[in-house]
């Protein structure tokens, strides 16, 4: 049996989209502060725990 996607259904999904690339740009910010800080730790550490 098909439905038809109602309007609610695609605006959710762009609200979706929007939010999972606002955690992206926010993951990207966060390793970009982590890197300097992080001293001797070691870049792949910290990439690691970006993922």
């Amino acid at each position: 049996m098909r439905t038809t996607p109602s309007l609610y259904s695609h605006r959710g999904n762009q609200q979706l989209k929007t939010n999972v690339r606002q955690l992206q740009d926010a993951k990207s910010i966060l390793v970009e502060a982590a890197l300097p800080a992080a001293g001797r730790a070691g870049t792949q550490e910290i990439e690691q725990l970006a993922v």
